[in-house]
């Protein structure tokens, strides 16, 4: 079915430098030092089903897709595959035009739902790139379209 995708997202950096998503739980938390937001539009194509998958293209013409199974969810998006695994820490390889980031997340929130006839997920996870650690809440909402 075609959709149209909005994709907004929220990112907060920590001040500090922390070795390991571990050393930053236990750490008396430090502040927040930036926040910023993100807002995104894009076509697509989305399959309801067993694993619900959405291809689409950015309005700049990136492409992206998500695919979620049970509490995993895939996501593509340019050069780089991220895995988010509800309640557990996983690890890749952020890529981007600038260089590799070795990235560890530990996912604590991932929903699905269907409202309307329009369908929201949900993602929010912490991520430790390169010493820095920030906190992303990421929120899709899919639009079918005739």
């Amino acid at each position: 079915m075609k959709i149209l995708v909005r994709h907004s997202s929220k990112i907060e950096r920590y001040e500090g430098e922390f070795s390991s998503l571990s050393a930053f739980f236990l750490s008396a938390h430090s502040s927040v030092s930036d926040t910023e937001r993100l807002e995104e539009m894009g076509r697509g194509e989305m399959a309801v089903m067993c694993p619900f998958t959405v291809s689409y293209r950015t309005e700049e013409g990136r492409p992206s897709t998500l695919s979620l199974a049970d509490d995993c969810l895939s996501f593509r998006r340019g050069l780089s595959e991220m895995t988010f695994e509800k309640g557990s820490v996983t690890s890749f390889v952020y890529r981007t035009g600038y260089g590799e980031i070795e990235t560890e997340v530990f996912t604590d929130a991932l929903s699905l739902k269907e409202k309307d006839g329009k369908w929201l997920l949900s993602l929010s996870y912490y991520a430790l790139m390169g010493g820095m650690v920030q906190k992303n809440s990421m929120r899709f909402v899919f639009t079918p379209i005739a």
